[in-house]
């Protein structure tokens, strides 16, 4: 028999596993990936995103050719400190929690959400597609300038929002029943619309909905960045329009960011 003590120290040693066994489970769902990954793989352009720029998006990122924006992106990647790795490690349990037991949208499995690993890149602020978070294969790109501590739910929401995107990309059959279920229909692709802008968050296909396109489309033939652009047919300066995977994930954040104002 074993003793009230012995008990304790049984149940003490359990406890102890399966932390330990959590937390390694968690910790093979959370990958940062280095300064030399990241910068090996902005370089190599795996998925030809840089290499398949129009000549107005390179003049959007004021680069005269693909090899300097290559270059530029290679050069802004960075190892996350200490700190950046607790922040998100603690941020992201909440938003897998809110993607397996919040989320209710049709055709959009929570579950996947939230199970989907999390491979994430730092890049220095704006020197990389100008400080905007996007994602490329299964990474997620941050730029360091989200990291302010007076507001770390902007950066929660913004790991809410590209983890969609990740979603997007790796589940194609799911994204296109919840396209049928909205009314999206494909009618081209992204190269087919001229000052169209490239976007890594997108399939380059350019569906309509409500009879308007949904495309960026940059204001002159000579735009002063990746932001001088409106979206075919509307009056609104909304991202959301740019492409059903970004209504989706605009959405989402939106509700995240609502859970998170709740709670």
């Amino acid at each position: 028999m074993f003793g009230p003590h012995s008990l304790i120290l049984i149940i003490l040693v359990v406890l102890m596993l399966l932390v330990a066994t959590t937390k390694e489970r968690f910790s093979r769902r959370l990958i940062f990936l280095s300064k030399k990954d990241t910068s090996q793989f902005l370089q190599n352009d795996p998925d030809s995103y840089h290499e398949n720029m129009s000549v107005f998006d390179l003049r959007a990122q004021n680069a005269p050719n693909v090899q300097f924006v290559k270059q530029r992106a290679s050069s802004s990647a960075l190892d996350f400190t200490p700190y950046q790795k607790q922040i998100i490690t603690r941020i992201v349990p909440i938003v897998d929690d809110f993607f397996q037991n919040q989320l209710d949208i049709p055709f959009v499995d929570g579950q996947k959400l939230a199970d989907l690993p999390w491979v994430i890149a730092l890049t220095r602020d704006r020197d990389y597609e100008q400080g905007y978070p996007h994602t490329r294969e299964d990474i997620i790109f941050i730029p360091s300038g989200l990291f302010t501590p007076e507001d770390m739910n902007e950066l929660a929401v913004t790991l809410a929002h590209e983890k969609v995107h990740v979603y997007s990309r790796l589940f194609p059959e799911e994204m296109k029943r919840w396209r049928i279920h909205n009314n999206y229909k494909p009618i081209g692709q992204l190269k087919d619309f001229y000052l169209a802008r490239s976007n890594p968050d997108i399939d380059n296909i350019v569906y309509e909905k409500d009879g308007l396109p949904t495309v960026a489309i940059y204001n002159s033939e000579y735009p002063q960045g990746i932001f001088d652009a409106r979206y075919a047919g509307r009056s609104e300066d909304n991202p959301a329009y740019e492409h059903p995977n970004e209504t989706l994930a605009y959405k989402i954040d939106q509700m995240f960011k609502q859970y998170l104002n709740n709670n």
